[in-house]
């Protein structure tokens, strides 16, 4: 009987694959993360990313790639900014700049500007390692913003407040660096942490033979 028992947890419980980095059961989704794809999708890729990691730009545009070629795959995005000022998980690296950008995003997406934002931030990343609070609001007409509105929101706790939110949960999940990418199937039944976006289409092409 437990040899039976054990056969039958073994099959129902989720096991990550060769390529697989981690298995996570759960991560904690607003809802309103900023999107790439259909909301109907039925798989998701998730990336972990900071606005001032050149392989995050890398990645954006790698894993933007596998949501294009496949309808029922959508991306979604958490920020984990590198720097201890806005990131408690993070031990020793100091970058205001990070923080601002993670806010701004944000920001961003409350005007309905977060792809605008993405494409424009990644773009110009070396322009953007000194931006402030002060200075950010030079960024928004390039990204068709409404600048009283969005450098207000950068000035406030708003948008710091989901760039916490997601910083504390890359902490629960063990995030050592960005990006860092995660698959969901349809069954909702966990995350696989994936290696970048060949990672990521070789899992969904797993889990759809599984189904």
């Amino acid at each position: 009987m437990r040899t039976l028992l054990a056969a039958i947890l073994l099959v129902a419980s989720p096991v990550a694959g060769a390529q697989d980095l981690s298995f996570h059961e759960s991560i904690d989704l607003t809802g309103d993360e900023p999107r790439v794809g259909a909301t109907d999708a039925g798989y998701t890729i998730l990336q972990v990313s900071d606005w001032l990691c050149p392989h995050c730009g890398t990645m954006f545009t790698d894993l933007g790639a596998v949501v294009a070629e496949q309808p029922d795959v959508a991306m979604i995005f958490k920020v984990y900014p590198l720097t201890t000022e806005c990131n408690p998980s993070i031990g020793s690296s100091t970058h205001l700049a990070r923080c601002t950008l993670a806010q701004a995003a944000s920001c961003a997406h409350q005007q309905g500007k977060w792809p605008e934002f993405a494409a424009y931030a990644f773009k110009n990343m070396n322009d953007l390692g000194e931006v402030t609070a002060d200075s950010i609001g030079e960024h928004a007409k390039p990204i068709g913003l409404k600048t009283g509105k969005f450098t207000k929101c950068v000035a406030g706790e708003l948008g710091g407040q989901q760039v916490l939110a997601d910083a504390m949960e890359g902490g629960r999940l063990n995030i050592s660096g960005t990006p860092t990418v995660f698959v969901q199937g349809p069954d909702k039944g966990g995350w696989y942490e994936v290696a970048g976006a060949d990672g990521a289409a070789a899992k969904i092409a797993e889990l759809r033979e599984m189904e």
